[in-house]
């Protein structure tokens, strides 16, 4: 047999090979898209080595699930969501710290509670949304240290979500230094998913048309992401309970529950954070998905003792409305377009009526603390 025929019978069973796999993925994509739509956000999310994932600078997001639900989420050039606004000048500003459900997964740009929030203090405030998907409390004290704290805000406003002290196992990036009285900044640890993440920020243009375009890319980015999450927090889990990777060290010798270790971590964050905003004059104000805070005992007695304390305001989103229909987004989220308005009224009537006056007896002042330490 000679070299032609051999590359040949190589080529052709190598287009049969290609033909046949476009194929499959072909009759995947129409199977997807007929009877199980997935849902798809492009772009998704970029990739920086001091704080993890974040939103894409000055980009249009498009969430969608074909025949279900469209939303837009534009960005700008600081990568938060809304109109960029200046760090002086103007009115006063409020800091709005979260996941996606502050930043609004689930509603258009005018509908978040941000922007809500903004029009119904009158222009006495501006306020920034630094709410990010996928964010837990270690990212949005770096976003806040790093960035937040140059609008030298009178105000911030935290959001907890039930993910939180899982998505802190997952990037410990953020850890208090008691010698030092002031917040560090750890490495990040390129294990399974922030390596990924880091990848796929390198190939935005194909992840982009991935995620955007292919049904069947994404049913296997969600499973496979699933997948390598739970193995990466195992991991962090026993690092941050030794202190090895950012977070309180417990001391205990034995395995401890996950939740234990979550909630300690978060706790610690949370306290520092708190009392560092207080003792430099800036109100926190602690919001909470309805129940989530339920789910985690510890964490909710750390609010309501600091609450009682006077060190946070927590707000009990309970009071305001019940989950339900009328309240969710279509694309999953349990805050939709009428809960982010709600939510608003009630943060606006707090602001007014008991955050202001208690402010104006009191200077705000940046704090010495204001950048993490590497």
């Amino acid at each position: 047999m000679n070299l032609k025929r051999v590359v040949a019978k190589v080529f052709a069973r190598s287009a049969l090979v290609a033909g046949g796999t476009l194929v499959a993925f072909l009759l995947l994509e129409i199977l997807f898209r007929l009877f199980f739509p997935q849902v798809m956000l492009t772009p998704r999310y970029d990739y920086l080595p001091e704080i993890g994932i974040i939103n894409f600078p000055s980009v249009k997001m498009q969430h969608r699930r074909p025949g279900v639900f469209h939303f837009t989420y534009t960005t700008n050039a600081e990568r938060y969501r809304g109109e960029l606004i200046p760090f002086d000048g103007g009115p006063e500003k409020i800091v709005v710290l979260g996941d996606s459900f502050a930043f609004g997964y689930g509603v258009q740009d005018h509908e978040t509670f941000s922007a809500r929030l903004e029009h119904n203090l009158g222009g006495r405030y501006r306020v920034v949304n630094l709410g990010n998907g996928g964010w837990g409390l270690t990212h949005q004290i770096a976003r806040y240290l790093s960035f937040g704290v140059k609008y030298r805000p009178r105000i911030v406003i935290l959001q907890f979500c039930k993910n939180d002290p899982e998505d802190n196992l997952l990037t410990p990036l953020v850890a208090w230094d008691d010698a030092r009285t002031t917040f560090v900044l750890h490495r990040i640890e390129q294990k399974s998913i922030n390596r990924f993440r880091q990848i796929v920020a390198w190939s935005k243009p194909i992840y982009t048309l991935l995620t955007g375009h292919s049904q069947t890319y994404n049913f296997l980015r969600n499973r496979l992401y699933h997948v390598a999450r739970r193995k990466d927090q195992k991991e962090n889990m026993m690092q941050v309970q030794t202190g090895g990777a950012g977070g309180p060290a417990t001391g205990k010798s034995e395995r401890p529950a996950p939740s234990s270790v979550a909630e300690d971590y978060y706790n610690d964050l949370l306290e520092h954070f708190a009392r560092c905003l207080h003792d430099s004059g800036v109100r926190l104000i602690m919001i909470s998905v309805q129940g989530h805070l339920d789910s985690f005992p510890a964490i909710k007695a750390k609010v309501v003792e600091l609450n009682r304390q006077g060190i946070l305001d927590y707000l009990d989103t309970r009071e305001w409305f019940d989950l339900g229909p009328d309240y969710c987004s279509p694309e999953g989220h349990d805050w939709g377009a009428k809960a982010h308005a709600r939510i608003a009224d009630e943060l606006a009537r707090h602001v007014q009526q008991h955050v202001a006056d208690a402010l104006q007896k009191r200077e705000v002042r940046l704090p010495d603390h204001g950048h993490p330490q590497k």
